[in-house]
């Protein structure tokens, strides 16, 4: 059988003795262990008895109740047992008159010991109570006993088992060989499981004594958290006084951003954020910009810089942006001193600063009304920053010149920013309208181009034709007063069939006449994007209207057609009644 040893704990120092095995085995075969106290001295020389978690351990006793020599104590496997010292204080009641003398020694205690029986019986019986007796020697170790009347009823018990088990004893005797010694068996088991009980009762207490100081530790820990939970309050009521002063700051913030709206005739939703605002000179702009700094709920602005602006006028607007909430913008700059004969500020200032504006790591979403004088913004920004969901340009010219035409033109090539392009009355004529439109072909940005009253005529309308047929970005072309004639509008017409993102078309003001109103009515039996189409005063008879309302009863797009300033029949107008009943949605203006 492997060596077994019990761990002993004197202070800091814990050492191992070695356990013994009596000669003598147990009932169910298994053998006793036990440990000397000679070998724990070999260990701790002057230990004088034993103790487990804070209790006793008792010595072994025989069944008289005296204790067995060489001295000795159970094994406790797992654990480590403290040895003590000093022996323990000698009690003043003697319970029992009979106890042999030489238990006054240093291992003496107030004990119980089993009565002798009244009615002898054989060894077998009087062994057979040695497990009981060592079971009250243990209980021996935790009683303290107030009086000798208590100490006679505990006495009187115990005597009173004893002869229960002498009776049982006796009856067993009556029966047959085998059966009493499966009696015994059972006996002993039973015994024995009364000890393992007695073992589990101990080891409750232990737990329970555990438990108790679990508790202990637990109450401390509440009282640190009670601790903790009054800084957190107190911490919590700080913030919320700040939150408080900082909300009372925001509404004041909010109230001056208000007045100053309500000065410039704008509008401000505070649910949305959402601002719009016409500032016409520096002093209201600087109101506007101190506002707008401590306004922390403006997520969408809409300014239009309507006065003779300065570069230092972007800049303060651009410092504004830097400490506002802003993340949308549309920036409307009108005429500026740089547009001006006094031109104060240089362009390259102008671009810089605006580059600064569009550089706002806050900003996600900016379109910018450019002035000619800073078409060259186009060139440094061709592309949309990285931080930017959307950048787009708009530009308008009332005279561009022969020189800002190239610009523009190279700038539209290469750009992916220009979104709207306004050339109203600039009068570009056919040359200018064919560099147009070979630009169109390879843009992948403009969504607008106004080309109204810039004498086109038949050859540019053909060259845009040509572009329309692969350009997959513009959706708004407005071509109104250019001289296109019916060949003109026979290009055009075929370039709709083709075309699936244009869905507004102006062709007003030029002579498209029959030729060119039954082209167009074959192109819309086609097309599925356009939703608007201004033909008004293009000299459209009857014959071309009856061809458009033919049209439109196959056509499910077109939501608005202009025919305003032609000649329509009865006949026509019956026709155009008819188309309109078809289609509920459809609105035909004449």
């Amino acid at each position: 059988m492997e060596l077994q040893y019990q761990q002993f704990r004197k202070a800091d120092i814990i050492e191992k003795v070695c356990v013994r095995i009596a000669s003598t085995f147990t009932s169910n075969g298994n053998p006793s262990c036990y440990v000397s106290l000679q070998d724990i001295r070999d260990a701790f020389p002057d230990a004088a008895r034993f103790k487990l978690n804070g209790l006793p351990i008792p010595f072994f006793i025989d069944p008289n109740g005296n204790r067995i020599e060489p001295p000795c104590i159970a094994f406790y496997p797992n654990k480590v047992l403290d040895v003590i010292t000093e022996a323990p204080q000698p009690n003043n009641i003697n319970i029992n008159s009979n106890s042999n003398s030489n238990n006054s020694n240093i291992y003496s205690n107030t004990v119980i010991h089993l009565p002798g029986l009244r009615k002898p019986g054989n060894q077998a019986s009087q062994e057979s109570l040695l497990p009981l007796s060592n079971l009250i020697q243990s209980f021996n170790l935790f009683l303290i006993t107030p009086s000798d009347t208590q100490i006679e009823a505990i006495n009187s018990n115990l005597e009173k088992i004893a002869e229960l088990l002498l009776e049982a004893s006796k009856k067993d005797e009556k029966i047959n060989l085998l059966e009493a010694q499966a009696k015994g068996d059972t006996m002993n088991n039973l015994l024995l499981e009364v000890k393992e009980k007695d073992d589990k009762i101990v080891s409750l207490l232990l737990e329970a004594k555990d438990k108790g100081d679990d508790i202990l530790r637990l109450q401390d820990k509440v009282l640190c958290l009670q601790d903790k939970i009054l800084k957190l309050q107190s911490e919590a009521k700080e913030k919320d006084d700040k939150v408080q002063h900082h909300s009372t700051y925001k509404e004041s913030g909010e109230k001056v951003l208000e007045n100053a709206m309500k000065t410039n005739g704008g509008s401000y939703d505070l649910h949305l954020g959402k601002a719009t605002i016409t500032l016409k000179s520096r002093d209201r702009a600087e109101e506007f910009f101190n506002a707008l700094t401590n306004a922390k709920r403006v997520y969408d602005l809409d300014v239009t810089f309507d006065w003779d602006w300065t570069e230092t006028d972007l800049a303060a607007f651009g410092s504004a942006l830097t400490l506002s909430s802003i993340s949308i913008l549309r920036l409307g700059l009108g005429r500026s001193q740089g547009n001006t004969s006094k031109k104060v500020v240089s362009t390259s200032k102008g671009h810089e600063t605006l580059a600064r504006i569009i550089e706002l790591s806050n900003m996600k979403m900016i379109h910018i009304v450019l002035p000619p004088d800073l078409i060259k913004l186009l060139i440094l920004w061709p592309r949309r920053p990285p931080h930017l969901h959307k950048l787009t340009f708009e530009m308008g010219f009332h005279s561009i010149g022969a020189s800002g035409l190239p610009v523009l033109v190279n700038s539209l090539k290469t750009s992916t920013t220009l979104a709207i392009l306004n050339l109203e009355n600039n009068l570009i004529r056919v040359d200018g309208t064919v560099a147009l439109s070979e630009a169109l072909r390879t843009n992948t940005s403009l969504t607008a181009l106004n080309l109204c009253r810039n004498a086109v005529e038949d050859k540019g309308a053909v060259a845009l034709s040509e572009a329309l047929k692969t350009n997959t970005t513009l959706t708004i072309l407005e071509l109104g007063s250019n001289s296109i004639g019916v060949k003109g509008a026979i290009a055009l017409s075929a370039a709709l069939k083709a075309n699936n993102t244009l869905t507004i078309l102006d062709l007003s003001s030029n002579s498209i006449g029959k030729k060119g109103s039954l082209a167009l009515s074959e192109a819309l039996k086609v097309n599925t994007s356009l939703i608007t189409l201004n033909l008004g005063k293009t000299l459209i008879e009857n014959q071309g209207i009856l061809a458009l309302s033919k049209a439109l009863k196959v056509n499910k797009t077109l939501i608005t057609l202009d025919l305003k300033g032609n000649t329509i029949g009865e006949k026509g107008a019956l026709a155009l009644s008819e188309a309109t009943k078809a289609r509920t949605t459809l609105t035909i203006h004449k």
